[in-house]
């Protein structure tokens, strides 16, 4: 079984698994936005932090790339900060980009962005008042909901794409099948934590790991660990009037934001260095 199969297959597999979980624990529990920010943070945010290891394979001095990527994580707050609708149509789309090209870097054009489209949009699709409601916390209200049905919309154009041009067509239904059972029976964000811990993060370690013949070193998980310091301090400072929630669901999705766009660009140079 390759790696994939077996990335594939041990999502499913969780996802089944999590729905077995008593009701109360999967709708409302007043816990379930932290420990999934949590679950996020700790299996999800080291496969961004390996970027380290990607940077270091890239003839250029490892200071000033990192000088580049700080400034590019800087940028994308400073739109969040300015155009916060604006951030989060680009976020989802820029999101939707990054999980195909990193989870099926040998698919066609079509099927990586059909696969990233499909991704987030089964999720939304099952639970719009809850996507809706998370959005709000990045972006005003009325720019949620638009992009939600957005999401939906282009949503019913790319399962269809996955199910007729698919590379691997039925293990990727597969696993989209349970991704939607997930939503279904738990919450859209509880959907979205098992699919970025469990398969895109480590279908996007494997990719590397292999290809560089290295494993996750002291360096990646303590920049990890940096990262989660800075969410936890942030969520410290962060205003009193605003609620718990709400705080963590944007402090932790700001943040996944702005390490995405300097991810996505360590990538793109890392496989032009090292694979064409």
């Amino acid at each position: 079984m390759s790696a994939a199969s077996e990335s594939l297959t041990g999502f499913v597999l969780l996802a089944f698994a999590l729905c077995l979980l008593p009701s109360t624990w999967l709708v409302g529990a007043d816990w379930q936005i932290v420990a999934l920010a949590v679950a996020i943070l700790l299996f999800g945010l080291p496969h961004g932090a390996f970027d380290i290891v990607l940077l270091g394979t890239l003839p250029r001095h490892l200071l000033m790339l990192a000088a580049a990527y700080l400034a590019l994580t800087g940028m994308v707050v400073a739109v969040w900060w300015a155009a916060p609708a604006l951030f989060l149509a680009v976020f989802l789309a820029f999101s939707a980009l990054h999980f195909g090209d990193s989870d099926w870097p040998d698919g066609t054009a079509l099927e990586k962005v059909a696969w990233g489209v499909s991704v987030i949009a089964l999720p939304v699709a099952l639970q719009p008042e809850e996507a809706r409601s998370l959005f709000s916390y990045l972006a005003p209200w009325n720019a949620a909901a638009w992009i939600t049905t957005g999401v939906v919309g282009l949503g019913a154009l790319s399962v269809p794409v996955i199910a007729l041009l698919g590379s691997r067509r039925i293990m990727q239904l597969g696993a989209l099948a349970a991704l939607a059972f997930l939503a279904w029976r738990a919450s859209a964000l509880l959907a979205f934590t098992a699919y970025f811990c469990a398969l895109h993060a480590r279908l996007h370690l494997q990719h590397w790991m292999t290809k560089l013949g290295v494993r996750v070193g002291w360096k990646t998980l303590a920049l990890s660990g940096l990262v989660m310091v800075c969410v936890g301090l942030t969520l410290v400072l962060w205003p009193p009037a605003v609620s718990y929630d709400a705080a963590v669901i944007t402090v932790v999705f700001v943040a996944l934001a702005s390490l995405t766009v300097p991810h996505m660009v360590t990538i793109h140079l890392a496989r032009r260095y090292l694979e064409e």
